[in-house]
């Protein structure tokens, strides 16, 4: 699979199905946060663009208690449903 960030996605068919692959990879590519360019500006002033975007995953109490800042950590988001059953697989 093929994505339009200049990268190469592999995926392993017995870990997740190319069915269940190409929907994750199409809700993932559907998030802006994570398909603009990050921006970062360090305290000096200094500008960096980067050629990716970005978003944190957290459980829904971590949201709450907004134990990670997005002014600190950047764009955050409870666990998708295509990505849920993933997370719950590796932590098994």
């Amino acid at each position: 699979m093929s994505s339009t960030i200049n990268d190469v996605i592999d995926y392993n068919e017995i870990f997740l199905t190319k069915e269940k692959a190409t929907a994750l990879f199409n809700q993932l590519m559907s998030y802006s946060d994570l398909t603009n360019m990050v921006k970062i500006e360090t305290e000096s002033g200094e500008k960096f663009n980067l050629n990716f975007g970005k978003m944190m995953f957290l459980d829904n109490e971590l949201i709450a208690k907004n134990a990670l800042p997005k002014s600190i950590w950047g764009n955050t988001m409870e666990w998708s449903e295509h990505i849920i059953p993933i997370k719950k697989q590796v932590e098994n």
